[in-house]
């Protein structure tokens, strides 16, 4: 609790935590003290990828004056508290809740009993692009390509029968038709999981490789 003001028959409706009182008489003296607390106890910082969401700060009720926030256990690394009460995270912390243990302090001395704050960091989306689609034609191959922009490998499948295609791209033509190629990334800890994109190839057919040659004379 932090001290609001004296009542009675010395001090009356002071503010100042100190009163000085002379005893020649029976007096009544009563002090006043509100509730200090914190608030609030849980905070969205965002996603992985990038510095703490801002607004991101607690507040103290009840106290005198000017109040000072401070975190006197150990704080998560790469996570801070300024006097203010702004919470700052350096970019690219794990996904995760980080907790702070935080007091609050007024101007007259009195501090809060430590509070957990907890901080809720979330995974990022992230999204597949193809490149342009390769010429293939049967017998042949071709390369796909696709880039996430989590920067994490994207794996290729097909269940078209016109194709294969290996885990690093390369198409093989099978028979004349489209062969759909879909990309995939699962995520991680950081990330959440793409959604599948697909690329069509027309399987072209295969040259003859037959050369004609005449020899007819004048």
């Amino acid at each position: 609790n932090a001290f609001d003001h004296w009542s009675g028959d010395a001090c009356n409706a002071s503010t100042s935590p100190s009163c000085s009182v002379t005893m020649d008489a029976d007096k009544t003296l009563s002090a006043h003290f509100n509730a200090f607390t914190l608030s609030p106890n849980s905070l969205n910082a965002g996603n992985y990828g990038s510095a703490f969401a801002t607004p991101l700060a607690v507040t103290a009720t009840g106290g005198a004056g000017s109040i000072s926030f401070g975190a006197p256990a150990s704080v998560p690394a790469g996570v801070s508290i300024s006097p203010t009460g702004a919470i700052t995270g350096a970019a690219n912390l794990p996904v995760g809740n980080y907790v702070l243990m935080v007091t609050a302090t007024d101007a007259n001395g009195a501090t809060t009993v430590a509070t957990p704050v907890s901080i809720a960091l979330g995974m990022t989306a992230q999204t597949i692009s193809f490149g342009a689609a390769p010429s293939v034609k049967v017998g042949g191959t071709g390369k796909v390509t696709a880039t996430a922009t989590s920067g994490l490998p994207v794996s290729f499948a097909t269940s078209s029968t016109a194709c294969t295609v290996a885990a690093d791209g390369t198409v093989t033509g099978l028979s004349v038709g489209s062969c759909v190629v879909q990309a995939t990334q699962a995520g991680n800890s950081n990330y959440a999981a793409a959604t599948a994109v697909q690329q069509t190839i027309t399987i072209g057919q295969a040259g003859t490789g037959m050369t004609v040659q005449s020899n007819l004379n004048p």
